[in-house]
């Protein structure tokens, strides 16, 4: 009872959507696949002047066919796969055998990568550009619409709300923190309306 009144009294979550739109039919995914016309891609290759001195490095995503017209021309080809999550299809193991390099953003999901595909994942953490994210003068207006007082700590999670991303854990730590300690969760997925319970 203390953790809900608590977070109930701290008003610690605000549930913010990350769009004003409505969900579309790829509201599960994380975006449509799209493939690129065979006339595209060889349009890519020219405006990019590649030769067979060159390499191309595809990123694993689509039909194959950039590696495909690319090998037709005489260029070397490699085929890295990042994962960013399970999204995994039938039949996909047949493939793996074409991939050079594995990659993946944690140690989390390069396990997960592992196990379904038996070959070995290089991590590469995300990073952050700080010549344009970097902390800046404290905008008063927005914090106070966040609920947040000028003394308050405010911690901000902005992504996709899913269960492995570890959200509840963060409400149910606020608890045991200090009263200034605010918690704003941006973003939508399939765990929105446990979280809003959880946070009510």
């Amino acid at each position: 009872m203390r953790r809900i009144a608590l977070i109930s009294a701290l008003a610690v979550t605000a549930l913010v959507p990350a769009s004003g739109q409505k969900d579309s039919k790829y509201s599960r995914k994380l975006a449509p696949y799209v493939a690129s016309p065979s006339r595209v891609v060889e349009l890519m290759l020219d405006m990019a002047k590649v030769t067979p001195q060159d390499y191309l490095i595809d990123l694993g995503s689509g039909d194959g066919r950039t590696v495909i017209t690319a090998a037709k021309r005489g260029l070397r080809a490699i085929t890295l796969f990042r994962s960013g999550g399970t999204d995994f299809f039938p039949c996909d193991r047949f493939f793996s055998g074409a991939i050079q390099h594995w990659v993946s953003s944690s140690h989390y999901n390069a396990r997960q990568v592992e196990a379904r595909y038996g070959k070995r994942v290089q991590v590469i953490h995300n990073g952050v550009d700080i010549d344009v994210f970097q902390p800046s003068q404290k905008d008063a207006d927005i914090r106070a619409s966040l609920g947040a007082a000028p003394g308050d700590l405010l911690v901000v999670s902005v992504g996709r709300l899913v269960g492995w991303k570890g959200t509840r854990v963060v409400l149910q730590a606020l608890a045991d923190l200090p009263a200034n300690v605010r918690f704003v969760v941006v973003g939508t997925g399939p765990e929105e309306a446990a979280l809003r319970a959880q946070a009510a």
